[in-house]
């Protein structure tokens, strides 16, 4: 099966042991010498509309993914922990050390 990543940013990403919803496809993390996608990342939440960066969010590995479907992406995952990924506030670039 072929998708797209515009096809696959509407995508909702389910777990399976939880079945609840991660968010969607924010971005794909892609192996530059082999060209094959090792994540899918997914951000968190904005905060203030984005102007103070984002949550946490969160980076799942390819191997996760147990089933790609048109609607929804089922993966095998539960985060422990969440990493800080996605784009940085306006407040971010203002106050950096």
């Amino acid at each position: 099966m072929q998708s797209y990543f515009k096809d696959l940013s509407k995508t909702h990403l389910i777990t399976s042991a939880s079945c609840t919803s991660l968010g969607h496809v924010n971005d794909l993390m892609i192996d530059s010498q082999t060209g094959r996608v090792i994540a899918i990342v997914v951000y968190g939440k904005p905060r203030l509309f984005g102007l103070l960066g984002h949550r946490e969010g969160v980076v799942l590995p390819y191997e996760s993914i147990k089933n790609l479907g048109h609607d929804a992406i089922l993966v095998d995952y539960e985060p422990i922990h969440t990493k800080k990924v996605g784009k940085n506030g306006l407040l971010d670039y203002l106050f950096e050390e």
